[in-house]
């Protein structure tokens, strides 16, 4: 009697390779939605079962947040994600001692900028599969990609609903808080949207540079630290405007973040005369939310509160 080996999952051969079919199947639909601007078909699937109850909902909200929701009445529809892993293309890294001093890394930079509105806009598609008129609590992640010269960014949020707040064209994206987003609005503030900017500057170290981090003495590098506020500059400068862009009047609740890379090269100083030096790549990061002041405060109404101790014992 011959008998059908299975793998250590259980599955026998023709029931593995159909699930393999399957999965490839499902890999290149979803690749082909992502190239039309849409998003998989398994996610407008999950978001039918979420609103129909058959899934439980999912969020990165505290307990004190979880706790005053309907004091703001704000209605939690579950945590959402935009997800982009983008080929960065020549980041010159090889060719960077070639050129005399430090630079900019302008193609990166805008590469970051491409990365994010891609991530942001399928967190806001997937939102609205929710019926959100907001995100909030967004945060980014960004990380090296799987591959050589990739980057990797995941949007993450908590959709919601806020009563008394119009439905947007597309839900509007917060890093602020539900509550804080309720009393930005009973401020008279409006918030409009995300703002992020981001600079990244390669430091090109000189024989001063090398001296000095052989020194016995105490003194401040006085080139990495230009490196660095040139990057901040940059990505400072650029959220302000993004903000200004789209008639916003001050970012709130901005998150700065800063990675230094270290890049070992040679550099010829004369004839048959080669110096190892370690330059730097400083990569600044910073997001926040954009609010737009309105002028219309509306004052939470006041609670009468009745004192449970007995002020006589």
């Amino acid at each position: 009697m011959w008998f059908r080996r299975k793998n250590p999952g259980g599955m026998t051969r023709e029931e593995l390779q159909e699930r393999i079919r399957r999965s490839a199947e499902r890999a290149a639909n979803a690749e082909a939605a992502l190239e039309r601007g849409e998003l998989p078909r398994y996610v407008y699937d999950r978001a039918k079962e979420q609103l129909a109850h058959e899934l439980p909902w999912t969020s990165d909200l505290t307990v004190s947040e979880w706790a005053v929701l309907s004091r703001y009445k704000l209605r939690p529809l579950g945590l959402v994600m935009g997800c982009c892993v983008y080929h960065l293309g020549t980041r010159g890294k090889a060719n960077a001692a070639s050129y005399y001093g430090s630079y900019s890394f302008v193609q990166q930079e805008q590469a970051m900028y491409d990365t994010r509105a891609l991530a942001l806009h399928r967190l806001s598609q997937e939102a609205a599969l929710l019926g959100a008129n907001a995100v909030v609590g967004v945060e980014l992640e960004i990380r090296e990609g799987l591959e050589q010269e990739t980057l990797e960014l995941r949007a993450f949020g908590t959709a919601i609903v806020v009563e008394g707040l119009s439905v947007p064209s597309s839900p509007l994206l917060c890093t602020v808080s539900g509550q804080d987003l309720v009393r930005l609005l009973h401020a008279g503030s409006m918030p409009v949207g995300l703002a992020m900017g981001v600079g990244i500057y390669y430091q090109q170290s000189d024989r001063q540079d090398m001296w000095q981090m052989g020194s016995y003495y105490n003194q401040e590098m006085y080139s990495y630290s230009d490196a660095v506020y040139q990057a901040r500059h940059r990505a400072i400068t650029a959220m302000k405007h993004h903000a200004a862009d789209v008639g916003g009047n001050v970012v709130l609740a901005h998150h700065t973040s800063m990675h230094v890379e270290e890049v070992e090269v040679e550099v010829e100083v004369g004839f048959e005369e080669v110096d190892s030096r370690t330059n730097h790549i400083v990569e600044f990061f910073a997001m926040g939310t954009i609010v737009s002041n309105r002028g219309q405060v509306h004052p939470e109404r006041p609670q009468l509160v009745v004192s449970l101790n007995d002020s006589n014992s």
